[in-house]
């Protein structure tokens, strides 16, 4: 089976509250990827643009899902 790789683009940009810039978030990005419509949101600390949840194999998703 041929892994899938998202392309994400971003559709929304929500404004970043007191609260979250004193924990070192600078920009909020809601995306979705071209292919599978798959939605992430993304936070931007100082430079670096990081996923707030890290998919991986629903199988071992599974487990914590309870």
């Amino acid at each position: 089976m041929e892994e899938h790789h998202h392309e994400y683009e971003a559709y929304y940009h929500p404004d970043v509250t007191q609260k979250a810039r004193e924990l070192g978030i600078r920009a909020v990005e809601l995306r979705r990827c071209k292919t599978c419509g798959r939605e992430m949101t993304f936070v931007r600390t100082d430079g670096d643009w990081f996923p707030v949840f890290d998919y991986r194999d629903t199988r071992e998703q599974d487990i914590l899902m309870a």
